[in-house]
């Protein structure tokens, strides 16, 4: 195996203990995006003191959008929010009506559909209404978008290992479908999995019973308890 860094290091058996991977940012997906990106298109609202007197949009319905336009709220000029749902099933009721306090334009079941600007610098915002078809144009000199996340496991995608929505498949024994490597964690996905940090205490056991098992065919298949091991005989 070749790190990242030149370094080889010789294994007969791999345990992959990654977690979830790299989470990033679904980002706006317009071709022309990348052009207001960290100027006028932001993936985080940061300190709200920079949208003061501006007219922003935000594009999205959970409880991080939600968090966003009630902080913003007080400092923007305008502030609109749009949200592809018809209605906000991802959000607290809370931050719902949170939002409700403050003077904010909400279009529901719509969209971004085009970015208006020139040099790096938004001027408005292209809306399209999946209920009625329509299109409009809102202004603004910035847009904040929260559309969730999405994880990637870098270059672990090119080792040949079935890959789901979850993680890395796993069999009863923690094996992949790549002979000799093993996946543990939120790295591994399994029917019924429950992704709680107890679940790896005893993933992690089950694969390093199976690679002893896998190089030494002849040891038990299963361990023996620890409290009954020879070892403690003289403790």
């Amino acid at each position: 195996m070749v790190a990242s860094n030149g370094a080889v290091h010789y294994s007969r058996r791999i345990i992959l203990a990654v977690g979830s991977g790299i989470f990033e940012v679904n980002k706006l997906p317009l071709e022309e995006a990348p052009l207001y990106e960290n100027t006028s298109l932001f993936y985080a609202a940061g300190d709200p003191q920079r949208f003061s007197d501006k007219q922003v949009v935000i594009s999205g319905g959970g409880n991080g959008a939600l968090d966003w336009a009630a902080e913003l709220a007080p400092h923007c000029k305008r502030l609109t929010v749009i949200y592809r749902g018809d209605q906000f099933v991802h959000a607290l009721e809370h931050n719902v009506e949170r939002l409700h306090t403050y003077q904010v334009d909400v279009k529901m079941s719509s969209e971004i559909v085009a970015l208006s600007g020139t040099k790096g610098q938004l001027s408005s915002v292209t809306v399209c209404s999946s209920a009625s078809g329509c299109s409009e144009t809102v202004a603004a000199d910035a847009v904040i978008v929260n559309h969730g996340f999405q994880f990637s496991l870098g270059g672990l995608d090119d080792w040949g290992m079935t890959i789901d929505n979850s993680g890395i498949c796993v069999d009863q024994s923690m094996q992949t479908s790549v002979n000799g490597i093993y996946a543990i964690g939120n790295a591994a996905s399994y029917p019924q999995k429950l992704y709680l940090i107890a679940a790896g205490f005893v993933e992690g056991p089950i694969a390093v019973n199976s690679v002893k098992h896998d190089l030494e065919p002849e040891a038990p298949a299963q361990a023996m308890v620890s409290t009954h091991h020879s070892f403690f005989n003289d403790k």
